[in-house]
């Protein structure tokens, strides 16, 4: 890498076992911006449910930085480790492009949506035709119209590739557009 590739940002995947809060925390108070996905669980805490946003994959962090300002945080935060995956016989850290994370971030902090995660591994993404949202609160969205098994109609799903897919229903089908 050149020295203009070190300072360009990016969303780095990232885990941190069983301390994405901590990671979180951490981050923001170095200014570093992340990404925690989270959803609303009932929990029962001192013999009360309590409704809390807990994280929807455990020891998942996006983390937005230049390669010089991740390698600095990492320094300091050791338990924060990069997530990779073979490219052509060679382990690479995994990246997010800006615009795939903008969607997925918008989309995932719709808390109150019917909103399903899955694992890469579990959608036949391959014949879904793809979409874009026209309205609604998920405007401008694009994914793929995927049918997804024990579900009852087709579901517009993003995918962060090799490491999240998230599903949105959207109830009026005028809503959605097809890409050519």
């Amino acid at each position: 890498m050149n020295v203009e590739e070190n300072d360009i940002r990016k969303w780095y995947v990232m885990s941190a076992y069983r301390q994405e809060k901590k990671a979180e925390a951490s981050l923001a108070d170095r200014g570093v911006r992340c990404y925690v996905p989270k959803r609303y669980q009932v929990r029962t805490l001192h013999g009360k449910k309590v409704r809390s946003l807990q994280p929807v994959v455990s020891n998942l962090v996006f983390v937005q930085a230049s390669w010089n300002e991740i390698i600095e945080v990492k320094r300091h935060m050791d338990y924060l480790q990069f997530q990779t995956q073979v490219v052509e016989r060679k382990r690479r850290v995994m990246v997010v492009g800006d615009a795939e994370m903008d969607q997925f971030i918008r989309v995932s902090e719709q808390w109150e949506a019917d909103i399903c995660y899955y694992r890469p591994d579990e959608l036949e993404m391959a014949n879904g035709e793809r979409v874009r949202v026209i309205g609604g609160q998920f405007n401008g969205i694009e994914g793929r119209l995927v049918k997804i098994k024990g579900k009852r109609q087709k579901r517009v799903v993003l995918q962060v590739e090799g490491v999240l897919a998230i599903a949105i229903t959207i109830e009026n089908p005028e809503y959605l557009e097809l890409i050519r």
